[in-house]
């Protein structure tokens, strides 16, 4: 950082410092005036009356606001004025110094103006660098929740695009569909990862996606490295800016462990029904009792 910026981020922090009460503001421009009032008559006197109030006044306007500087600008007039003036004049100044006084008023009060503008545009700055700072801070916690929350699902979670190519996996879909680089399947149809009618079901899907519909289906897949599992997927469109479909999302949840369960069920109720054992297991009806 080179000596200039360095100077002028510490004006602009000292120039958007907080704001200070109005009693300290309008005190210390009274007292910078007076003090530059000393210094204008002990080494310039009548020669240069105004020449070290206008500076003074566009520094005091920069740090302490609009309402110093006009107080400022008047008591330099008047500062300047009692060295000028004399008794033998009607007016107490000659029509030249008049003249020079009113100038100075009008041409300071238009710095002062002029500064002010500058103030406000810093102030504002400013404010929307801190803002700024505060909408990345809540940007990447919001970030970093959601990179937890994706991390942290057993589903494997896609976004799709419009043709039903893969541009994003979760950190958690890619553990289950084992899967290390996302690379190595990005830009892949999805469809083409269903086999028998789940491929026929997810065609289907991605097309009423489009459509601004939401599907979901059962269906078989195999993961990158080959390990067969059943999958109940979700598939709905994502709106774009528009309110139109411009991404689609499939959420894939593992139940190979849930449809062996069933399977092993289903057989288990076959065989039972088909064994004459099953049959004869059950106790035979009571007789009936005799009156």
């Amino acid at each position: 950082m080179t000596a200039s910026t360095a100077l002028l981020n510490r004006l602009r922090d000292i120039t958007v410092a907080r704001p200070r009460p109005k009693p300290i503001r309008y005190g210390a421009a009274v007292l910078a005036v007076s003090v530059v009032a000393l210094v204008q008559a002990a080494m310039l006197g009548s020669s240069a009356p105004w020449f070290l109030y206008t500076p003074a006044v566009v520094l005091l306007t920069l740090f302490l606001g609009r309402g110093p500087g006009i107080l400022a600008t008047i008591l330099s007039a008047i500062g300047a004025g009692l060295v000028v003036m004399r008794a033998d004049e009607p007016l107490l100044l000659t029509p030249v110094h008049w003249g020079a006084s009113v100038i100075f008023v009008l041409t300071t009060l238009g710095l002062v103006t002029l500064v002010e503008a500058l103030r406000t545009a810093l102030l504002d700055a400013d404010r929307l660098r801190e803002e700024r700072e505060r909408a990345l801070v809540v940007t990447a916690e919001r970030e970093a929740f959601l990179s937890g929350v994706l991390g942290s699902s057993t589903d494997c979670i896609k976004v799709l695009d419009l043709d039903g190519k893969l541009t994003f996996m979760s950190e958690g879909g890619k553990r289950v569909m084992e899967i290390s680089d996302f690379n190595a399947v990005a830009g892949c149809p999805w469809p083409d990862f269903w086999q028998d009618a789940g491929n026929a079901e997810a065609k289907a899907a991605v097309e009423a996606a489009r459509k601004g519909e939401a599907r979901s289906f059962i269906g078989k897949a195999d993961t990158y490295r080959g390990t067969p599992k059943w999958w109940h997927v979700a598939v709905s469109p994502i709106a774009g800016p528009e309110g139109r479909p411009d991404r689609i999302l499939s959420v894939s949840r593992d139940i190979t462990e849930l449809r062996a369960s069933e399977e092993e069920r289903e057989r288990f109720v076959r065989l039972a029904e088909n064994s004459a054992d099953f049959l004869s297991a059950w106790p035979a009806p009571m007789a009936a009792c005799s009156t």
